[in-house]
């Protein structure tokens, strides 16, 4: 048994995407999920196909990661992700990244190449890994998302320009060998003030992983998930409160979220997905050895 599932961020109030960019969020899940879940039948491990599916999102500018993140009041993308492995309990993360191409390549190498587990700032752009140019990360679309948010005092989540702007991409994966991982990556928040950290990148609140209960990742309002280390709840509700996965999730989003904070891919150890959200749409996709295939939106 193996299951994949992945998102592409749940910061959506209305329906207010167009034809277009529903069709380019869904094929961008269809192909993402697909290089996935073929790495998982062909042996890969959770932890590599978590950061192989995150990679590809990272790179593709339609989503808050990578090229195409959203942008700090200096105008800058500063970038923050994590993976965890919940087979051993493995940790790496980075946060304020501005020059690494991809973050999530940084947070596999501060787990596997350094004895710490989060790097930040300046530190990230030391990693011996690919950088850019900042001007590498900027598109069209964030720029005149900055400009929005700035003229209205605000800060923002994605996809809802000055209203709201929630963008994260994430996976879950649970491999042949019973292992799991749980992986993200983000630009944060639009107009977010320089240095700000959200959920993304903190063990237990943005994401966590165990193999004795379930792995999972957020998007949404990260202040909720950070606050309230959300990921974590809902693995030891799991573990010690003798919950389902259904059941723990549940628990947390009515004890603990409110309407319109974002939403959570999880699957258990048995490789049952459950992608719960409680704004209008979460872009999202999930499959699994049963022949479960599917993308959605809405």
């Amino acid at each position: 048994m193996f299951s994949l599932a992945i998102h592409g961020g749940a910061g959506l109030s209305t329906r207010n995407l167009t034809p277009q960019e529903e069709s380019a969020y869904l094929n961008s899940m269809k192909s993402t999920l697909e290089h996935g879940i073929a790495m998982l039948e062909k042996g890969a491990s959770a932890l590599d196909t978590v950061q192989a599916t995150i990679v590809q999102m990272e790179d593709n500018p339609i989503f808050n990661a990578g090229k195409g993140a959203v942008l700090n009041h200096r105008g800058q993308a500063e970038c923050d992700a994590a993976l965890m492995d919940g087979h051993n309990g493995s940790f790496g993360g980075v946060t304020g990244s501005t020059l690494l191409r991809n973050p999530i390549l940084g947070a596999r190498f501060v787990m596997d190449e350094t004895p710490h587990l989060l790097i930040c700032g300046e530190g990230t752009n030391l990693l011996s890994l690919p950088k850019e140019d900042p001007h590498y990360f900027l598109t069209e679309k964030r720029q005149l998302q900055l400009e929005a948010a700035r003229a209205a005092s605000r800060v923002t989540l994605d996809h809802e320009e000055v209203n709201d702007t929630r963008g994260t991409v994430g996976a879950v994966a649970l491999d042949k060998y019973g292992h799991t991982a749980a992986g993200s990556s983000t630009g944060g928040m639009t107009n977010k003030m320089v240095g700000r950290v959200g959920d993304s990148p903190v063990i237990g609140a943005g994401l966590y992983a165990d193999d004795r209960t379930c792995a999972l990742t957020c998007t949404g309002r990260g202040e909720s998930f950070l606050s309230t280390l959300l990921a974590h709840r809902v693995s030891n509700l799991i573990e010690f409160g003798g919950k389902s996965l259904e059941g723990a999730l549940n628990n947390c989003f009515r004890d603990h979220l409110s309407t319109g904070d974002g939403g959570v891919i999880a699957l258990d150890r048995t490789g049952i997905i459950l992608m719960p959200f409680n704004t209008a749409g979460m872009i999202r996709g999930a499959a699994d050895s049963n022949g479960r295939f599917e993308t959605a939106i809405w």
